[in-house]
């Protein structure tokens, strides 16, 4: 697995120092703090950052991030922080779990005294701190804190960890060594491969260069052949990382975006009775290169193809990414913005002169291009040859004089492809997922959403995203609210960057209105009114208000059309007595038409005009469009500098991100604060809001508080947050 590697001591314990040699990989918090922080002179003639509880957070928050986008990319991280105590590395447990990392820590601190800690201090220059903090700090160093799923490891092994996946393999024990390109889910080109070779006898090292699944027809027995039937070969396989395997890991783990091969494939393998833990552990067995010795000469195995000087060992390769092996080396463009080149490149990655042969896959010519034979370009084996269409699985098989030779396998209809499917009871499957809890509505009805604890933990997979405001009469959607998706930058969504560079225009900017969410779908030919939880007291009020602003004779055609059509209508609700953040006219407000079905996918253009023929427009046709780059960062910013909720942003290829503005979410999070002192729970704002504080207090709002309480429809107190924010001037 992939190495998350944490330091811990108090400052000066010589953490900076022990990991020197390994700068690419490390993430230090002081750096961060350098950055945001200028030093300034102080008394005792040395200098201080000026660290506010600010530009420490912001420091925070920093080196988490770029700790994330490393892992992102499967890099080995070092963390360069005091991580003393169980609550410090807990944080990266959880990050850990998200990348499947495996979390090491060395004590750096150890036996040091406070005597060498505090002479060692003095010589810190801007980073020195107060002598009574840094005795607090190594009195609790001295504790060694140790999370359980963190492995302790001393200084001495910290170098063969870093460097373990980086080592060459001698393989001279084999009889053959067979490397297999890109299977891409052709399971009966597979077994034609493995039997022939099996047949030849003797022990076999077997190879795989990645992509085991997705385009093809049956992933399901793919990964039953190579985890049930090579299996048991043990450390003779060597399952090398693909694109493809990357996506999957996304899909299970809700990491990033993923495609719907990926999304089948998983499914066809969890309808064999695997679940996404069969899957992880041969995702986790995965590496992503192999370097090996055998018949006298070397060999240099990886997904995307990478550059003679990688081959060779001339560069430090437990300082790259996997990312880099998986994708493979690249043109600057493609690099910088985390793509591949696809194009013939088999002249770039070695020579004829070159002491390592390298086996790869992934690239075999752009959209355009002929595939070009495996051994076109010597010392390169080029393994890609698009089986899943049309082509040939390849297999490289080197002997024990060292020559290769070349065999082709097709993709043929055998006996196993005519089997049906195994039906899916998707009621029992929802019922009995960890991370989904389900409500009995009656009238055979059932409400599934996501748990609090899925949702606090970041647990995401297909069915829990689905599962959020999902009504079934057993395994019938009868209504459906939205999937779960997340917010610019929020954990499992997408970043800034990430939406400039990978969203497909167009793209809709749909503004947010700040109300509660009403689902409204036709149950045996009548209107229901549903919230996420189902028929609540919102419901209720949401219902009531409904009905006020349609006529009987539109709630009966809409019953028929939403039967007829088979999909639900979403509604964002605004009551008077149902105070949010932002100040919003009482309304009923339509946002989207979106199909019964587990898959979520919003009603086709001629439906939607249909149905907009009865409530009116909705928020897809009253929608921005960004139709480049340019104007899609002009969204982005304008509502994240707003005073408005914000906005949801849908590409062309089906991809939702929400931004919330800056405003909205600092009053939301002083929300729960301000409550509790209006109904007498709570003295004072907390220090993060002490300045919104002190302007309350000035303007003599703060005296008025209990006067802005409100009754909502659930029976809560609420308080009319948009009085305070104009009456503040907040």
């Amino acid at each position: 697995m992939r190495k998350l590697i944490l330091l811990r001591g108090a400052q000066g314990c010589g953490k900076t120092t022990l990991v020197k040699d390994y700068q690419p990989l490390v993430v230090s918090f002081d750096s961060f703090r350098e950055l945001h922080a200028p030093a300034i002179p102080t008394l005792d003639g040395d200098t201080s950052l000026v660290l506010s509880t600010g530009a420490q957070k912001k420091s925070v928050q920093a080196a988490l991030g770029a700790a994330e986008e490393r892992m992102a990319l499967g890099m080995s991280v070092v963390v360069d922080n005091m991580n003393l105590r169980v609550k410090d590395q807990a944080d990266w447990v959880r990050l850990a779990e998200k990348y499947q990392y495996e979390v090491l820590l060395v004590d750096v601190q150890g036996d040091i005294t406070d005597e060498e800690l505090l002479r060692r201090n003095r010589t810190r220059g801007n980073k020195r701190i107060e002598e009574a903090l840094l005795l607090d700090f190594a009195a609790v160093g001295r504790e060694r804190n140790l999370h359980p799923d963190v492995r302790e490891i001393s200084r001495d092994q910290l170098h063969a960890e870093i460097v373990a996946r980086t080592e060459w393999v001698d393989l001279n024990g084999f009889n053959r060594v067979v490397v297999i390109g890109d299977i891409h889910s052709c399971a009966d080109a597979l077994k034609q491969a493995t039997e022939r070779e099996l047949s030849d006898g003797g022990p076999i090292a077997w190879v795989f260069l990645g992509d085991l699944f997705d385009r093809g027809p049956d992933a399901a027995r793919v990964f039953q052949h190579v985890r049930q039937e090579l299996g048991h070969y043990g450390d003779a396989v060597f399952f090398i990382e693909g694109n493809h395997e990357t996506n999957m890991r996304c899909a299970i783990l809700q990491d990033a975006t993923f495609s719907k091969d990926t999304l089948k494939s998983r499914e066809d393998i969890h309808a064999k009775g695997f679940s996404d833990s069969d899957i992880l552990e041969l995702l986790n067995s995965t590496r992503p290169f192999l370097r090996f010795r055998f018949a006298g000469k070397r060999f240099f195995a990886c997904h995307g193809g990478v550059d003679r000087r990688t081959v060779e060992g001339a560069r430090d390769l437990h300082l790259m990414p996997d990312h880099f092996f998986i994708h493979g080396i690249s043109d600057r463009g493609r690099t910088y913005r985390k793509r591949s080149t696809y194009e013939h490149v088999g002249e770039f990655l070695a020579g004829d002169d070159s002491e390592v042969t390298q086996l790869h896959g992934h690239r075999n010519g752009g959209f355009d291009d002929e595939r070009l034979p495996e051994d076109t370009v010597p010392g390169i084996y080029n393994l890609e040859q698009g089986v899943e269409e049309g082509g040939h699985l390849a297999l490289a098989v080197i002997d024990r004089t060292g020559n290769i030779t070349v065999r082709r396998y097709t993709e043929r209809a055998d006996e196993h492809r005519a089997e049906e499917p195994k039906a899916r009871n998707l009621s029992e499957e929802l019922a009995a997922h960890p991370d989904i809890h389900a409500k009995d509505l009656g009238n055979g009805i059932t409400a599934y959403n996501f748990t609090r604890d899925a949702f606090r933990r970041g647990r995401w997979d297909k069915l829990s995203t689905s599962a959020r405001g999902l009504f079934m009469r057993g395994d019938k959607v009868v209504a459906r609210g939205y999937e779960k998706f997340f917010n610019l930058g929020e954990r499992n969504g997408f970043t800034r960057e990430q939406v400039l560079e990978e969203f497909e225009y167009p793209v809709l900017v749909k503004s947010k209105v700040n109300g509660f969410l009403m689902i409204v779908a036709a149950v045996d030919g009548k209107l229901v009114y549903y919230t996420k939880g189902g028929p609540t007291p919102y419901a209720k009020a949401g219902q009531k208000a409904f009905e006020w602003f349609y006529e009987p004779h539109l709630r009966q055609d809409l019953a028929r059309l939403l039967t007829q059509l088979n999909v639900s209508l979403t509604f964002e609700v605004v009551l008077n007595n149902d105070p949010h953040i932002v100040a919003e006219s009482e309304g009923v407000h339509f946002l989207d038409a979106i199909v019964n079905d587990l898959q979520f996918r919003l009603a086709n253009a001629e439906a939607l005009h249909a149905i907009e023929g009865i409530v009116g427009w909705g928020a897809q046709s009253l929608a921005q469009r960004a139709e480049n780059r340019d104007e899609l960062a002009f969204w982005l910013d304008h509502f994240m500098e707003s005073k408005d909720e914000g906005a949801v942003f849908t590409d062309a290829a089906g991809r939702w991100t929400k931004v919330k503005s800056q405003h909205y979410l600092r009053i939301k999070s002083m929300r729960s604060a301000l409550l509790r002192v209006a109904t007498g729970t709570g003295e004072t704002l907390g220090s993060r809001f002490t300045a919104e504080e002190s302007v309350l207090r000035e303007s003599g709002v703060w005296d008025d508080l209990p006067d802005y309480l409100e009754k909502t429809p659930s029976g809560q107190m609420a308080l009319r947050i948009p009085d305070i924010v104009e009456d503040a001037d907040l």
